[in-house]
């Protein structure tokens, strides 16, 4: 019967460690996601506390866009990334040299970016701003007013109210976006999850005498 060793104890941890990850997914994600909406809608606020001009809509609609996959990328980071370094670094004082993976180069920012969240998220973001847009006797309306006059009274009010019609269309749709980021959060963490039991597998089959199999995908 083989003795255990300190180094068999502590790959046992790390397996459990990775285990809980694995259970705790779920609750993990819909943290990061709340994170993410919760910057994307202070972001929102700011954008819109001036109001709305639809001539430069399509700029604040990519804006946004992309504060929400920042927000995301940033959220899992904060995360992931600290598990990663503290599995990575116990292993390393652990195992010395035979302990392999590389947490440099473990590739968060890759396998977000596979995620295509910006290109899955776009058609979200124009469907908001048509619903938002107003009808067209509202902007028949707005142009046969004087324009002086439009500028003078009108113009702010307007843009104040089409920013708040906007305001209100997005957050309505929380859940559904919390939802899709969740979703997208639980990919990353699952992938993380799988790439370290893989180099926990390669250390085990090095110690045993064994050629690590190739990684499963």
């Amino acid at each position: 019967m083989r003795t255990t060793t300190p180094l068999d104890d502590i790959l046992e941890r790390q397996r459990a460690a990775l285990q809980a990850w694995r259970v705790q997914t779920e609750q993990t994600a819909s943290l990061i996601a709340d994170e993410v909406w919760d910057d994307f809608e202070r972001e929102l606020n700011a954008l819109l506390a001036d109001g709305l001009i639809w001539d430069f809509a399509d700029t604040t609609k990519t804006g946004l866009l992309m504060g929400m996959a920042m927000a995301f990328d940033a959220a899992s980071e904060r995360w992931i990334g600290p598990r990663i370094q503290a599995l990575h670094q116990t292993m390393q004082a652990a195992a010395g040299a035979a302990w392999t993976f590389d947490a440099a180069a473990a590739d968060l920012d890759g396998l977000r970016k596979s995620l295509r969240l910006r290109q899955r998220l776009a058609p979200r973001f124009d469907d908001w701003f048509s619903k938002a847009r107003p009808g067209v006797f509202s902007v028949l309306s707005r142009a046969l007013k004087n324009d002086v006059d439009y500028v003078i009274e009108h113009m702010e009010k307007d843009a104040r109210s089409d920013a708040e019609r906007l305001r209100r269309i997005v957050c309505a749709d929380r859940a559904s976006v919390t939802a899709e980021l969740a979703q997208a959060a639980a990919m990353v963490l699952q992938r993380m999850a799988h790439e370290l039991e893989n180099a926990l597998l390669a250390l085990e089959l090095h110690r045993a005498g064994q050629t690590a199999p190739a990684a499963v995908v």
